[in-house]
């Protein structure tokens, strides 16, 4: 059983207890300082604290009655300082996987610079879910080669892109790809002629023979998926 703490429970946070509630496997445990809130969640969650949480004392209190925390979000709007004393506290009792959303590029900067200050790797993930989408949004809507994409761990992504011609009716070991490009393709997938629709996701081997007009899978480094847009977009 994975038990995740979930810090603060506005829309971001009460979301998060949403998805969460619906999986197995999985124990919730909520603090936040509204009671209304927390009543309003207290079906989806295996424990719900409330009290401030610049009370040191209080969440410390909350975090003893848990024990092992194998995970945990925080979420607490505008209060920057909140959100550096919890993770810090977190972090301190060793929890491994830490994701916090951030108000701004500051702010994420801070949480950053803490986490590589504790020895055993890095265990924040720092989130401007603002900021993020707008600039995915953006990215998508200049491109006319990337369909669609996604952050993986920190310098690697994930991108559905239009096929080149020149890749089609070869295998991918023909192609070289990796070699090439330093990016893998994972699958593909087919348009619908009748409704303009990508069919399902084909996952790809080295003897695939991607078809013309598909929509590809590749997964790299940043720096080697933005080349390859560079190079195919124009």
């Amino acid at each position: 059983m994975k038990t995740i703490l979930v810090l603060g429970l506005g829309k971001f946070g009460s979301r998060v207890v949403d998805v969460l509630s619906k999986r197995k496997g999985v124990r919730i445990f909520a603090f936040d300082r509204e009671d209304k809130v927390i009543e309003r969640l207290a079906e989806k969650v295996h424990t719900a604290g409330s009290g401030d949480l610049n009370d040191a004392e209080a969440l410390k209190s909350f975090l003893n009655e848990i024990g092992t925390v194998h995970a945990a979000v925080i979420s607490v709007g505008d209060a920057v300082n909140t959100s550096i004393l919890a993770a810090l506290m977190l972090r301190e009792i060793g929890v491994q996987r830490i994701i916090i959303k951030a108000v701004d590029e500051s702010h994420r900067r801070v949480l950053e610079a803490i986490d590589h200050g504790f020895p055993g790797g890095r265990h924040f993930d720092v989130l401007i879910p603002e900021l993020d989408a707008a600039e995915r949004t953006g990215r998508l809507v200049a491109s006319s080669f990337v369909a669609n994409e996604l952050t993986l761990a920190e310098g690697f992504g994930m991108m559905e892109v239009k096929c080149p011609p020149e890749w089609t009716r070869r295998t991918l070991r023909e192609l070289e790809l990796r070699r090439r490009y330093h990016i893998t393709v994972v699958g593909y997938r087919v348009p619908d002629a009748s409704n303009q629709q990508a069919g399902d996701l084909q996952f790809a081997t080295p003897d695939t023979k991607l078809p013309e007009e598909c929509l590809i899978t590749v997964v790299g480094r940043r720096e080697d998926l933005e080349a390859l847009e560079q190079k195919f977009g124009s």
